[in-house]
Order: structure tokens, then sequence, then C-alpha cells
């Protein structure tokens, strides 16, 4: 079997797929839209050079072997927004799987973000309509509310599958130590503010206020950086360590107990909570964020809140109430992200959607997690 992934560069959240095709002894390609990796991901630590570099084409070296390429692939998963590499698959009714975030990500409580959405809506519906979306073509959105935004372009909800990006597992095989008397949280990312890395702030010194014994440590640069510095002036409890590579990201989570997720519906997906979950966290993650009901099970492997600040409180609050859910928690989503939400799964799951859609015409119900039916 031959599959292709076309996306904009090779990153350590899609590598995890190529390797995972290549490990079956399938042959794989990946297609990079925009050549090599960006300076300023080096600079926040993704790796410039992979095992698999050798499977690695470019447009703009040689288009005539891309092509090729994704003609005869067996299975043709594209992140690419444009068309122009697809088209001629396509247009030959070749089985051919589209994976991409939602797409009204603009704040849709703003008239500058509903006129975005309208405007998105009207150029998707005419993509849709134009270049033959019908014709063996099927989406996997990723995050739980990219379906929803297709559905509002077209395309049925009968022709999609669960997407999602999916990071490494952990690389630490030491047992994780979970802290009795102090309980360590983290926060990660740029700090733009529909991620809400102030209301972590908020959350945690209302805590520490009650004598909860608790620290934060916000991993990031960026956006509102100035106004959390000043938030968390005298807080010695709050830790600022600016933005780190990857792999040292990974070494914090795998440090601390818990994690919050406070992304609001602007956050397509929202890798940093599949990396959490991979290295023993408990989470709190906001339900607005798209990776949030795909990767947890409220109550079990982590808790869900509104995406209120007052929700953010109860949820984190019971957690210091029993400790000891801290731990059950981190390794029931340590389990998930080693058992459903990986790479490995997601390949072996693709190619049993492919030889039912082969065989049947139609997708398997028989998959769960990644690259399942989606019900709703």
């Amino acid at each position: 079997m031959e599959v292709c992934f076309i996306s904009n560069f090779l990153n350590h959240h899609i590598v995890t797929l190529v390797e995972s095709v290549l490990e079956r002894g399938d042959e794989c390609w990946f297609v990079s839209t925009i050549g090599e990796v960006p300076t300023d991901a080096i600079n926040l630590g993704y790796a410039s050079k992979f095992d698999c570099d050798s499977r690695v084409l470019y447009p703009h070296r040689d288009k005539a072997k891309v092509l090729d390429v994704i003609a005869k692939s067996d299975i043709v998963v594209s992140a690419y927004y444009g068309v122009d590499l697809i088209q001629e698959r396509v247009d030959a009714g070749k089985l051919t799987f589209i994976s991409a975030e939602r797409i009204f990500k603009s704040n849709n409580a703003l008239i500058t973000g509903r006129i975005k959405n309208a405007l998105r809506r009207v150029k998707y519906l005419w993509i849709n309509k134009r270049h033959h979306y019908d014709k063996n073509c099927y989406f996997m959105p990723k995050g739980a509310y990219a379906a929803s935004d297709f559905s509002k372009c077209g395309i049925k909800k009968d022709r999609m599958l669960r997407g999602a990006y999916f990071p490494d597992v952990s690389h630490f095989t030491e047992p994780k130590q979970y802290r009795d008397k102090l309980t360590r949280f983290a926060w990660v990312g740029r700090f733009w503010g529909w991620k809400h890395p102030d209301d972590a702030i908020r959350v945690i010194k209302r805590l520490h206020d009650e004598n909860y014994n608790v620290e934060l440590f916000m991993i990031g640069h960026e956006g509102i950086e100035e106004q959390l510095h000043e938030m968390a002036k005298g807080l010695d409890y709050v830790h600022f360590t600016g933005a780190l590579p990857f792999m040292k990201v990974r070494e914090q989570l795998f440090q601390t107990d818990a994690y919050l997720f406070t992304s609001d519906y602007q956050e397509g997906w929202g890798c940093v909570l599949n990396e959490a979950m991979a290295e023993g966290c408990a989470v709190v993650a906001s339900k607005k964020a798209g990776a949030t009901t795909y990767l947890i099970n409220d109550g079990e492997n982590g808790l869900v809140y509104d995406g209120s600040v007052d929700d953010l409180y109860e949820k984190t609050l019971s957690l210091l109430k029993s400790p000891e859910r801290i731990q059950k928690m981190g390794q029931a989503a340590k389990y998930t992200i080693e058992h459903v939400w990986n790479a490995d799964v997601t390949v072996e799951n693709l190619v049993q959607q492919y030889e039912s859609i082969i065989q049947h015409g139609r997708f398997s119900e028989k998959v769960t997690g990644p690259c399942s039916i989606i019900t709703r």
C-alpha cells in the first residue's frame, strides 16, 4: 500500500504518521507545500531533520514527481488548503481525504469576525461545488467543531471522519512522580488573548489565597505577555519560563502534576493537550477548544469546564480537594494517548476505513477514536 500526506512542512505533530506507515512496511511520502521547516519554528525547538527526510517531496523542486506520487497513491490525506495538487486525483474519482481545522475561527461575537466567517462560507461553498468534492472525496475535520463548519459549506457529515494531530507519546521511561504537599500546574502556548492564559493565573491566585499549596509554570511568550507579568507581580508561586524548545516543554510537562487548557473556540485543535496527557498530567480543559471533547471523557481521564473562569476554578478546586484524583486522572490521560489517540492507531484505523470504502462503499462502524464516524 502507498500512502501520501500533504501539509505545509514536516513537524513533530505530523512526522509520527509518516513513521507509523513506514513501520507497517508500507510505502509513504510526505509532500511539503512550503518547503523547508521555517526558521521561527526551528527557533522554537522544531526539528529541521527527521529520519524519514528521504520520503519528503517538494512541489517547487519536482512538481511532476509530486503529482505522480499523489495520483498513484492508494491513500492521500491532504491538510493543504489549496486544491491544485489534488485536483487531478479528485477529478479521477480516486479516494482522497481532506484533513483540516475548523473554517470559522474568527470571533463570531464581533462584527469583523462575522463578516470574515460569512466570506469564508461563500468561499468554501464555491470550492466544494467547483472542485467536485463529492467524487470519492472524504473529510477528516480536526477538532470537535470543524465538522459543523464544513457542514455549513455543503459537506455532509456522512462523508466525515474524526481527524486530529498526533504528537509523539512520552519519551520518558521512568515513572512519573506526583507531589504530595505541593501541586504544580502548567500552562503552555503563545500568550494570545483567545487562549486566555490570564484565566490560569486568576484561578491559581485564588486557590493560593485560600491556602492551597500550588504553583504555576507559564510556558510561552508574545501576545499579552506584559499584561500577564503585571498580573503576576509579587506572586512568587507563578513562574514564567519564556518560550521553550519542544522537548523542554515535554520535560516540563513530565515534571508537572496538572495542566490547564484554557483556549476558546478559536483553538481549532490544541496539540499541547495531547502532549500534557501523554506526560501523565491531570487536565482541566475548556470545552470550547477543538481537541477537548475528542480526547477527554469528563471525570475519567480529565475534567472539562464550560470556558468560564468560575467553572475553571471549581473544577481545579475539585482536584485539590481529592489529590488522589490527580494521579488517577493523569495516568488515565496517559493511557488515552498511548492506546487510542496516537499515530499508530490512526494509521491502522485509516487503513481499515480505506478498505471498508473500497469493499463496501461506506465507512466502518467498528473504528473508534481517530478516523471514526462523526455521529453529531
